[in-house]
């Protein structure tokens, strides 16, 4: 079979506290690494929220628990956060990372909180 479907059971529920929009962006992470000196990498990011975010890349030495240091941009603001894997799979030649920060931040939630306004405008405007 082509398709490999996945079914509903305890590990497929939805484990994020705060809802995360769609956040497609290149961009360069870090990581944070005790044994091994390590550069920096491109990425592409998927989505994000007040928790964390994910990202793509051809990276394949990463697990759950590492930790990365991430630049990204929102609005008009850079921002430079640290993260914890909270989860790593594949898909074909890129590896996907779902990460949470490892700090709250206030500015970094209303930077998110604005994000997440500005684009539910920006869909209702196409709707």
């Amino acid at each position: 079979m082509f398709f490999n479907f996945k079914k509903k059971n305890d590990k497929g529920l939805e484990k994020r506290k705060e809802p995360r929009v769609r956040f497609y962006q290149a961009s360069y992470f870090l990581p944070v690494s005790q044994s091994e000196e390590s550069g920096t990498f491109e990425c592409w990011f998927n989505n994000i929220s007040e928790g964390g975010l994910s990202f793509e890349t051809n990276l394949s030495k990463m697990k759950e628990g590492d930790e990365v240091k991430v630049l990204y941009k929102i609005g008009t603001k850079y921002r430079n956060d640290n993260l914890k894997i909270q989860f790593a799979s594949r898909s074909l030649d890129k590896y996907k990372y779902g990460c949470a920060f490892v700090d709250s931040d206030e500015n970094r939630k209303m930077m998110i909180d604005e994000y997440f306004k500005m684009k539910s405008e920006l869909f209702d405007l196409h709707w």
